[in-house]
């Protein structure tokens, strides 16, 4: 997935959908137009592509491959994690048992079945 992907320094070229409809892409990647897909590929691709590829090769000192691999990676671990979710899940029941509120309930809501 493109998650697994920008985990291992893999950049984002692609269509806002999917996962990538709840981030910003401009610093993990880029997104294509969705009016005119093969366009902007070949557009992307010889402007800002190969070049931040070329000069990341390079070795430049304004790295914006590396930069933008760098933030790819942050962006999956601090908002698309397990560890994220467990956080936010422990937070929440922990501010729920706090208030007073059924834990129980929150943890196994009633969910009606027509049969």
């Amino acid at each position: 997935s493109g998650m697994k992907a920008a985990l291992n320094g893999g950049l984002q070229l692609s269509t806002k959908d999917g996962w990538l409809a709840e981030v910003a892409m401009r610093p993990i990647g880029w997104e294509l137009d969705d009016a005119d897909i093969s366009r902007s590929f070949y557009e992307i691709l010889e402007h800002e592509i190969i070049p931040q590829y070329a000069a990341h090769v390079r070795g430049v000192t304004d790295d914006k491959w590396l930069a933008r691999m760098c933030a790819a990676h942050t962006l999956i671990v601090e908002s698309f994690s397990t560890v994220r979710m467990i956080r936010e899940y422990e937070s929440i029941m922990w501010s729920e048992k706090e208030s007073g509120a059924n834990v129980e309930d929150a943890v196994h809501p009633v969910v009606s079945v027509a049969v």
